[in-house]
């Protein structure tokens, strides 16, 4: 599993031993070769917000408002319609 929070953070620490090893990881689990020479270029690149057209900031002309954490509601219905996924995921 990739938790969103996980991949935030080495987007963070892109610069730091900390966040190669995760992107290293990530790539072989995807069975990719090794890191291309410019990959901090690519990450950083990627999670740019200003170049996002599905950035929060970015959306236009969305009628609904979208939360920033999951009310209690959503939260019941994963667990009635996938018990034991948010444990599984790390949020419980």
């Amino acid at each position: 599993w990739v938790r969103f929070e996980d991949l935030l953070s080495a987007v963070k620490n892109v610069d730091t031993p900390a966040g190669e090893a995760f992107f290293t990881k990530l790539m072989q689990l995807c069975g990719l070769g090794p890191l291309p020479d410019d990959w901090r270029e690519r990450v950083k690149i990627g999670s740019d917000k200003k170049q996002s057209g599905t950035a929060r900031e970015n959306l236009r002309d969305i009628k609904i408002d979208i939360p920033d954490k999951l009310s209690d509601e959503h939260q019941e219905m994963i667990a009635y319609a996938a018990p034991g996924l948010r444990k599984l995921l790390g949020y419980e």
